[in-house]
């Protein structure tokens, strides 16, 4: 795996990437308050199969650029996507996000279907309305931030919470509090209590569902966005596939690489039912 700046539209981004340039490309974003090193556990493994893997980090996120000025929406984010595509010269790609970023992907997705393989959505935002309480939550917290109240909001999004290192801890806290971080945060946070419900993504992945394949994946334990959510999700969009693991919470890449990475590869290659494990429903 390598790291490297690159410059994808206004923004300055931090790549991960591994596999050959000219393997079929995987594109994976990281939720809100995250970073695109959240996918370690994948990247190597998944290039080792074949294919051309790329994190980077959303604007105002991670060792990207803060500026408050950028436009930090969905819409903002999703433009970002495409720009990052042609960045790195990319006609298609396989597009997964988790959380927000799965929002952002279908938001991106939406605006250029012509450019995405494959769709792929974890736990994610986007189906269901926000409200005002849940962005002053997420404020209250991200901008005062500390180790001792990071550790038990950071071990609510694992089943394992072993996995919540003291490093991951400290980490979070200074790459989310470095200069910029909170302005850039602030802007969302307005726009979440609000705008971002005229952004939500139902409708739009409706109009592009015999375009691009989707499927959506859930941990049953997720305490941030309900497995509810994609069940609902799922019923409205009948070309949907969903995948359900009991057990995983809302970082289920991150958890359970090894079974996630093998549902991403049989989704790509069209052998999704083949895949057994405990725990494990396709809908």
């Amino acid at each position: 795996m390598i790291h490297y700046p690159l410059a994808a539209g206004k923004t300055l981004t931090r790549v991960l990437e591994a596999g050959q340039t000219d393997a079929p490309a995987i594109v994976l974003l990281h939720g809100l308050s995250s970073r695109a090193d959240r996918w370690v556990r994948n990247i190597d493994a998944l290039a080792a199969e074949g294919y051309r893997v790329i994190a980077a980090d959303l604007p105002g996120h991670g060792f990207a650029t803060k500026d408050p000025a950028y436009d930090h929406t969905i819409g903002g984010y999703a433009d970002f996507v495409l720009a990052l595509f042609d960045a790195l010269r990319l006609d298609k790609a396989t597009l997964v996000g988790t959380s927000l970023g799965g929002h952002i992907v279908a938001a991106a997705a939406s605006k250029q279907p012509q450019r995405i393989e494959r769709l792929m959505m974890i736990g994610s935002t986007g189906f269901a309305r926000s409200t005002p309480q849940r962005a002053q939550g997420f404020g209250d917290w991200i901008l005062n931030l500390t180790p001792a109240l990071h550790r038990p909001k950071l071990e609510r999004v694992f089943s394992q919470t072993s996995l919540v290192t003291d490093d991951m801890v400290r980490e979070d806290v200074l790459i989310n509090t470095s200069p910029g971080a909170a302005e850039c945060f602030r802007r969302f946070i307005g726009y979440m209590g609000g705008e971002m419900n005229n952004d939500l993504v139902l409708e739009k992945l409706r109009t592009i569902e015999d375009r691009v394949p989707l499927l959506l994946f859930w941990g049953v334990d997720d305490t941030s966005v309900s497995v509810d959510i994609g069940r609902a999700a799922r019923e409205s969009l009948p070309r949907s596939r969903l995948v359900t693991v009991t057990g995983l919470n809302h970082t289920p890449y991150y958890e359970d690489p090894s079974l996630f990475n093998r549902v991403l590869r049989a989704y790509i290659g069209g052998a999704l039912d083949t895949v057994r494990a405990e725990g494990i429903t396709f809908v």
